[in-house]
């Protein structure tokens, strides 16, 4: 269905001339900007019609078709596929109107606006928008069908759902080629019409793609279709013979031909690239690795029922496999009432109370996370902390949770999990109890989905606890699976590294950051490799972009400001020595460190603030001390008797420090009062 809509626009494209340089490149780019609406999905019958009407009419604007009455059949298929024949209406209904107003305007501006409809045609096409329009009410539903498009739940997605949000949210955290390819389809549209006589019902449907694609980025796909459809109509129908016009010349020369095939072979690339970078595949149907199909045939084979909790992502896949046995919490048939969201935020991401007040509100009997905003986040933790709650099944992909009720306790004594925990696979085991945690990982194995993800969980675990062999053989097992998958790569350079494999460790990281560019963790280790090897300066560096993108590893932060300490790049490390003792206020090691770095920059009233913090949590500190009354000498004027009374303490304290007293050239000035003469 994908490749058809694609196939009637360049059908279009076509019929007017276009050439086909210019057709492969715009929906090259098209592809690129849609990518993400491609799924598996109802959606696609949408996007398959919505190519046929476009069809239609731009051949019936361009005088290639004297009629349209395929459309009331499309629109009544349409209507028992997908709700998105709302977005059908919309492009019929502005095409009439854009008709329409072209019509009663051509005599008041002469030249600028043209009508390309003659007053049968106008009313043919209102016809057939009315009885189009009619037939949709030829559904199961009957009127019943158009709730759907209220405010009311509109609103609701947009706040709740990711696919809803503004296409400003979704360009934040696009990839740049897409935003490239954005930029690409403005400037083919902008192109397309730029020069020519002003056309009403194109500026509107052009207004409405802009409009719907700002509003909600789940309409990405359509706004590609119209801009397709917008640059073939522009081009076409201000010609009475297709044959008169003159194809644009310079699109058919060799160079534009080989600029094009570079593009579309970059985009291609790009495209593998983020395929890969997001852990998925090409094809269609079910990735195992992506839904919780192991969880959904758990619950099967262990007949589980009653209320469950799931989360928002994986609820149509959840519904159409354990519908009406198990009542979800969130249910794509039901209406989506906003306090249902409400109370979905609460449970993921709101406090210890509310979430248990929540749990027993609605009853939950189990729960299935697959998320990983839910496994590694509070409610994850939540329940995998809660005694009330116990852990029966994971796989790398999506776990499932009991309450410790009569009614499990079978299911909890044989496939419960007491030290297996996919929510921190880093947590070192006490050593009397790792016999039994490693059966529980291979239990998981056994019984688990076998997804490349679990194996890769379960390497992690492995290497976290010393059995780097193993870890190295969960790791190979995870390539085998999905040879290009970087948390598997990343697994085996951690392992190469321990063992001192430095070149093979080496190769694989390169492979990572190739992949998956943002991953924190593979700058973090080659960091920690350059730093191995003496390469300081590349070492600062890797270890930077680690933190500028989210590393949570306290060795990262050490070691990298220690190396920017040694280099003497003072203000380099002091942001990051202020948010290591911001998460560390307790650690006089890093606040020394960051008082160092603040006075060698001349930041003299912040070191001393923090000099003063540190002396009231360990007021016996002669070097506190010490360091506090050299930093008191810059102010002017000196506070020459509290720098006595500090250097009195610190003597009393230690008394070699009369020698470092003497030694400091700061307190040149004070050496030959009385007062400093008898301390010394």
């Amino acid at each position: 269905m994908v490749t058809a809509s694609f196939v009637l626009l360049w059908r279009l494209c076509r019929s007017v001339a276009l050439p086909p340089t210019l057709i492969t490149l715009a929906i090259a780019m098209g592809v690129c900007v849609a990518r993400g609406r491609l799924d598996a999905r109802p959606e696609l019958f949408s996007g398959l019609l919505l190519a046929v009407l476009l069809l239609e009419l731009g051949l019936f604007k361009v005088k290639q078709k004297t009629h349209l009455w395929r459309l009331p059949f499309v629109f009544l298929l349409w209507t028992n596929l997908h709700g998105g024949v709302v977005t059908g209406w919309f492009i019929l209904l502005i095409a009439v109107a854009g008709e329409l107003m072209t019509w009663l305007l051509r005599n008041r501006f002469p030249g600028a606006i043209v009508s390309h409809l003659h007053a049968g045609q106008l009313r043919h096409l209102a016809g057939i928008a009315l009885l189009s329009f009619a037939v949709t009410f030829i559904n199961p539903y009957g009127i019943a069908y158009f709730s759907s498009i209220s405010p009311n739940p509109i609103a609701v997605f947009s706040k709740h759902i990711v696919e809803w949000f503004p296409l400003s949210q979704f360009l934040a955290g696009c990839d740049p080629e897409q935003k490239v390819a954005f930029a690409v389809m403005g400037a083919i549209l902008a192109f397309s019409v730029l020069r020519r006589p002003l056309d009403i019902g194109q500026i509107l449907i052009v207004g409405f793609m802009v409009l719907s694609v700002a509003h909600h980025q789940r309409q990405r796909w359509v706004a590609v279709q119209i801009v397709c459809y917008a640059m073939a109509v522009a081009y076409g129908m201000h010609s009475q013979r297709m044959s008169d016009r003159r194809p644009l010349q310079w699109w058919r020369s060799t160079s534009c031909a080989g600029g094009t095939t570079a593009i579309l072979c970059a985009l291609l690339l790009a495209g593998e690239r983020s395929v890969i970078e997001q852990n998925r595949r090409h094809g269609f149907g079910i990735d195992n690795a992506l839904t919780p199909v192991g969880a959904v045939l758990f619950a099967k084979q262990q007949n589980l029922k009653g209320n469950v909790f799931n989360v928002l992502g994986d609820s149509g896949y959840l519904c159409w496999e354990l519908v009406p046995q198990t009542h979800l919490f969130i249910d794509p048939t039901n209406a989506y009432p906003p306090s249902l969201f409400d109370d979905e935020e609460v449970a993921t991401t709101g406090n210890m109370t509310q979430r248990v007040a929540l749990l027993k509100r609605w009853n939950i009997e189990w729960a299935v996370l697959s998320s990983e905003s839910s496994i590694y986040g509070p409610l994850g933790i939540h329940l995998q902390n809660d005694p009330g709650w116990i852990l029966v099944y994971w796989d790398g992909v999506s776990v499932v949770y009991v309450r410790d009720l009569s009614k499990y306790a079978k299911l909890i004594r044989e496939c419960g999990y007491r030290f297996a925990d996919p929510t921190a696979p880093q947590r070192a085991i006490p050593a009397g109890s790792q016999k039994v945690w490693a059966e529980e990982v291979q239990r998981a194995a056994r019984c688990g989905s076998g997804t490349f993800k679990f194996h890769n969980t379960a390497g992690t675990m492995m290497c976290a606890n010393g059995y780097t062999d193993a870890g190295q053989w969960y790791y190979s097992q995870s390539l085998q699976m999905r040879a290009l998958n970087p948390q598997g790569l990343l697994g085996l350079a951690q392992v190469h590294y321990v063992r001192n494999q430095t070149r093979e460790a080496a190769r694989t990281l390169r492979c990572v950051i190739l992949l998956q560019p943002s991953n924190a963790t593979a700058w973090g280790l080659r960091g920690f490799m350059l730093n191995d090897e003496g390469k300081y300066g590349c070492a600062i560096k890797s270890f930077q972009r680690s933190v500028d993108l989210g590393t949570s590893n306290d060795a990262v932060f050490r070691v990298l400001q220690e190396l920017l300490l040694n280099s003497n790049r003072f203000r380099e490390a002091i942001p990051y020595l202020q948010r290591s003792t911001a998460q560390n206020p307790e650690d006089l090691a890093l606040k020394a460190q960051l008082v160092v770095a603040l006075v060698a920059v001349q930041r003299y009233p912040e070191a001393r603030r923090i000099l003063r913090q540190m002396l009231k949590m360990n007021p016996a500190s002669p070097s506190c001390l010490f360091i506090l009354s050299v930093v008191l000498t810059h102010d002017i004027p000196p506070p020459r008797e509290e720098i006595l009374k500090l250097l009195k303490k610190a003597v009393a304290l230690e008394p070699g420090m009369r020698n470092l007293i003497r030694a400091e050239r700061r307190f040149a000035p004070f050496l030959m009062l009385p007062e400093f003469e008898a301390l010394l």
